[in-house]
């Protein structure tokens, strides 16, 4: 919906998601590490030498009694179920046809068909925990990718008509949707891609700020000018975007990491991806 509220919730959505992506790559990168560490030094070789099973898309809760309830799809569908009911029931936004095409509710659905290939992506790893069917490794990256791919198609073609500075905040939303598809495609292919894994939540977490950016610049208590320099300032709010959060990212990896040492009575040692496996969902 074109609102502050129609903004700020996918971006909280995008937000609390990049998050939990961000603490399943920290709990793959040292705690299966250490487990590694553990092996003898001719199993460590030959694990390097073995395909261990690929990462999936999503991440568990292996603690506790709560280990074997798929939360992340069940949390992914039930925030679209949320999303796509908050689009089209709000006001009585669900009208699509009267007399042609209702044009203010034409994005209402742009938004609702988003939140869908999401849920869409949960559905597909409900199948796969369930082994409901012999689905192949890597469709639920596949899934998840096609998701981000169709927000910003439709976000691309999203623009024609509106005031510069909204083309301009919206352009930078559909560039990340489009590299975080090419990233989630380079994770399917990659057997063990922690690197991935890590760039996926943080541009996720860049979607999430840049929501925010956007009902504020569009939608906020004073609104933002069509004004040359407010377009030009637009992209440099989006670089302190990348800048601050790429500072964050590298903050919590380094506290992470001491945090790891000093619990394990480790030295700082080299992080090698390749010798971390993952039995999560197996």
């Amino acid at each position: 919906m074109g609102s502050f509220i129609g903004h700020a919730v996918p971006g909280i959505m995008f937000f609390l998601a990049s998050i939990w992506w961000l603490i399943g790559a920290l709990r793959r990168t040292f705690w299966y590490h250490k487990s590694f560490q553990r092996q003898p030094l001719l199993q460590r070789r030959q694990n390097n030498t073995t395909n261990l099973p690929q990462h999936r898309a999503v991440f568990s809760l292996n603690r506790g009694r709560t280990a074997k309830i798929p939360f992340e799809p069940i949390a992914k569908i039930g925030l679209c179920v949320i999303g796509v009911l908050g689009e089209l029931l709000y006001e009585k936004q669900w009208v699509l046809i009267h007399n042609g095409f209702v044009d203010k509710h034409l994005n209402n659905y742009a938004h609702a068909s988003m939140y869908c290939m999401f849920g869409l992506s949960g559905v597909v790893d409900l199948l796969m925990y369930y082994r409901v069917a012999p689905l192949p490794t890597g469709v639920d990256h596949l899934f998840l990718a096609l998701a981000f791919f169709v927000e910003g198609m439709l976000f691309y073609f999203h623009l024609d008509g509106r005031p510069e500075i909204s083309v301009r905040v919206h352009t930078f939303l559909y560039m990340t949707s489009f590299i975080t598809c090419l990233i989630l495609l380079a994770e399917m292919k990659a057997t063990r891609a922690l690197i991935h894994t890590f760039s996926r939540a943080f541009l996720t977490s860049l979607q999430g700020t840049w929501f925010f950016q956007v009902a504020f610049v569009l939608h906020g208590f004073e609104r933002w000018e069509n004004s040359r320099a407010n377009i030009e300032f637009i992209a440099i709010a989006f670089v302190w975007h990348v800048l601050i959060l790429a500072s964050l990212y590298l903050v919590i990896f380094v506290v992470s990491y001491r945090v790891y040492c000093m619990k394990t009575s480790q030295g700082p040692q080299e992080i090698n991806e390749d010798e971390a496996t993952d039995d999560e969902f197996e």
